[in-house]
């Protein structure tokens, strides 16, 4: 179970590839799928940008105190 960036998309400029455990995998194959993108923009149309006004929005439903995006990692 890894995942692959491209390097055209790295900021080295090198291909990466990372390993991912079984809740990310669960995650992911429990994601709905409403575009080619797991995580797309509102539009569906275009990969997730804009972190802060969307954390914004999931900060007034998520129960955790305090987090941020690279908790995630």
């Amino acid at each position: 179970m890894t995942i692959t960036l491209p390097s055209a998309i790295t900021k080295n400029s090198e291909q990466h590839t990372f390993p991912f455990g079984q809740i990310t995998k669960q995650i992911i194959e429990t994601t709905p799928q409403i575009s080619g993108y797991l995580f797309p923009s509102l539009g569906g149309d275009a990969a997730y940008v804009g972190h802060n006004k969307a954390k914004g929005r999931l900060d007034k439903t998520c129960p955790l105190p305090h987090w941020t995006r690279h908790d995630l990692r």
